[in-house]
Order: C-alpha cells, then structure tokens, then sequence
C-alpha cells in the first residue's frame, strides 16, 4: 500500500474542511475545481462513504465521519450562485499575448469526465480554439 498517497489525500481534505470551518466557501471551491473541474459532478456522486467517510479518522466517534462528498458539493454550489465569471489568468502570458501555436485547432473526442477535464485545462493553459466531439445525444460519459 502506498501511504504516501494516502497522506497526500488526507492533507488536501483537510485543507478544504478547514475552509468550511472558517466559512471560506469560495476557497474551498476553488480548491475543489483548481484539482477536479467537474467537482459539482464528483460531489454528488461519487461514493465518498465507501472511499473518504470509510477512511475518515472520526469514523467511530459519536459525531460520525465528515460528509467530505456533501461539503465538496454544497461548496461548488454556493460558488456558483455568485456568478463570478471564469476568467483566464492575465498574467498567464508575459507578452500578454499568446504564441500563435495556442491558437491550433484542438479536438477532443467524448464528452465524458476526461474530455470535459481537459478541454477545461487546455483553457486555463490558454489554448483557444478547443471543440470537445460527443456522438451520443447527451454530454456526461456512461449513463
């Protein structure tokens, strides 16, 4: 077993459980989105009771463990009723403008959880011309 990823996850849950004990919502969903660009998504359904509830360190309190999975997803919520706009980072470029080669058509082939996920981090890189292609009639991956 591989410990040092363990330790690695449980320090970036902290992280952001320490965010909601302070009430820093917009912190804790820009850590959240900064890793995972779907983490409204993951917050919903990903099976946190089997994976973090099961490994949390207060699962045999009498609180119980931390609702990691509910935290995740009330966080990106409320970030998302402030209707911040998503921008790129102006200093992302130091000429403040782009070399011509991030202006290269850019396909991307599904529109499941990986072709959302790096259509996103092509963007912040500052890659412009991306088109993500779904054959299926709904975006998302396997139904």
């Amino acid at each position: 077993m591989n410990t040092g990823f363990y330790s690695f996850l449980a320090q970036g849950q902290s992280f952001r459980v320490h965010r909601f004990r302070v009430q820093n919502y917009y912190g804790a969903a820009k850590l959240i989105l900064s890793d995972n660009p779907a983490g409204l998504s993951c917050g919903m359904v990903c099976p946190t009771s089997d994976l973090c509830m099961g490994g949390c360190n207060l699962y045999a309190s009498e609180e119980g463990p931390i609702n990691i999975g509910g935290l995740q997803q009330f966080a990106v919520e409320t970030f998302m009723k402030t209707k911040l706009p998503q921008i790129r980072d102006p200093n992302l470029f130091s000429g403040g403008n782009p070399p011509e080669s991030f202006h290269s058509k850019i396909a991307i082939i599904g529109c499941g959880p990986a072709g959302v996920s790096c259509a996103t981090f092509l963007g912040r890189m500052g890659y412009s011309d991306i088109t993500v292609f779904e054959k299926e009639e709904y975006v998302g991956g396997l139904r």
